[in-house]
């Protein structure tokens, strides 16, 4: 039957219900978690029924139309959980888990745009105030990006005078990355109190709990990096 064939039934009383999966929606994302609740039930051909009052304006009688109903696709309807509890556990994990690292680098990105630098900039000057000179490959490593995006950030960072490209003498073909004498006080003077925002943004966790998660999100990235990279 086709969505412009009607069907004629009694009218219906109180829906009857039955447990579905319905997605809830988070705020601020793309990410969904589904959660259980109730909805009226649907046709077993998969197909809601929608009552309206067809040909009212063909001068039909709308009394008479009373209990037709079309049937149409129920494209807004949820999908139903296609997969076992283990999996929607590890899928909740890493729904979580981005959920909190975004929110995170977030904040942090906030507070980095108070000494004029983006978050990646930030991280490039405190990564080789801390670990001293690396090469371009090592700082990718490092930061977790792309050579090409390397390059990108020391063009910019070098335009502000904060690093410099140091072609090692041993090796020409190698290029290295260096902190300035701007750069280096630049870090100097913002990092004690970035660190301590840092450490007020962690406060939801007492040291323990930190260090556990620690723990954990250590045990489950070297996991992946090892057997699954």
């Amino acid at each position: 039957m086709n969505s412009s064939e009607h069907i004629r039934h009694e009218p219906p009383g109180e829906p009857t219900l039955q447990s579905t999966t319905e997605t809830r929606l988070l705020p601020n994302t793309y990410w969904a978690l589904p959660t259980k609740t109730a909805r009226p039930a649907l046709p077993r051909d998969g197909r809601h029924v929608r009552h309206d009052r067809v040909g009212a304006s063909n001068g039909q009688d709308p009394d008479e139309l009373r209990g037709v109903a079309t049937l149409a696709p129920d494209l807004d309807r949820p999908a139903p959980q296609a997969w076992t509890a283990d999996q929607d556990t590890a899928f909740r994990l890493w729904i979580v888990l981005s959920r909190c690292y975004g929110t995170y680098a977030k904040a942090v990105a906030t507070k980095v745009q108070d000494y004029g630098l983006t978050a990646s900039q930030f991280s490039t000057l405190e990564v080789l105030y801390h670990l001293g000179p690396l090469t371009l490959g090592e700082l990718a490593d490092k930061l977790f990006v792309t050579r090409g995006n390397v390059t990108y950030l020391m063009d910019r960072l070098v335009s502000q005078g904060l690093v410099y490209r140091h072609r090692c003498p041993d090796d020409q073909r190698v290029i290295q990355a260096k902190l300035t004498d701007d750069g280096r006080a630049l870090v100097a003077r913002v990092f004690p109190g970035h660190v301590e925002y840092i450490e007020h943004l962690s406060r939801h966790l007492d040291e323990d709990e930190q260090e556990s998660l620690q723990g954990l999100l250590r045990c489950l990235g070297e996991g992946i990096a090892g057997s699954d990279l």
